[in-house]
C-alpha cells in the first residue's frame, strides 16, 4: 500500500477519513474568515467608520478612526511603508472618503476593512523585489 491507495487505486479509510478532515476544516475556516469579513463590514457601515488621520514612526502605523478609537499595526506588515522614508510615509491621502489610505510615492493603498481584520500586505515578495530594485535604481540617477 504506497501514498493512501490499495492495491486497485482507491484510497485507503485513512486516506480518506483525512482528506475529509482537511476539508471540513478548511470549510470551517472559509466560514470563520467570511464571517470576520462580514462583521467588519457591518461595524463599518452601522457606525459610518471612516479614517480621519494617519501616523507613522519607525515601527508603527496608527490609524485614528471617525469613532475616536486608533488602530496600530506594525510597519513591518507593510514593506512598503517600511522601506519608505519618514517623510515619504508622511505624505498620504485618504482614498473612498476615508475608507482607505494611499501613499502616493510608495504606491501603497490601506483599506480600512484590512486594519480592522489585522491583514498583513499581500504583495508578493517577487512584486516587492521589482519594486524595491526601480526604487534603488530610480535613487542612483
Amino acid at each position: 500500500f504506497v501514498g493512501g491507495t490499495g492495491r486497485r487505486g482507491k484510497k485507503s479509510r485513512t486516506a480518506a477519513t483525512k482528506s475529509l478532515r482537511t476539508q471540513r476544516g478548511t470549510k470551517e475556516k472559509l466560514e470563520l474568515k467570511l464571517h470576520r469579513q462580514v462583521s467588519a463590514l457591518m461595524v463599518c457601515w452601522d457606525y459610518r467608520m471612516l479614517i480621519q488621520d494617519v501616523s507613522t514612526d519607525d515601527d508603527t502605523l496608527t490609524v485614528d478612526l471617525s469613532d475616536g478609537r486608533s488602530i496600530a499595526a506594525p510597519l513591518a506588515w507593510y514593506p512598503r511603508l517600511w522601506h519608505g522614508t519618514p517623510d515619504e510615509r508622511s505624505r498620504w491621502r485618504l482614498i473612498g472618503s476615508g475608507q482607505g489610505i494611499h501613499w502616493p510615492d510608495l504606491d501603497e493603498d490601506i483599506s480600512l476593512e484590512g486594519l480592522i481584520l489585522g491583514r498583513p500586505s499581500n504583495e508578493s515578495q517577487k512584486s516587492l523585489n521589482r519594486w524595491l530594485s526601480a526604487r534603488s535604481h530610480s535613487a542612483s540617477s
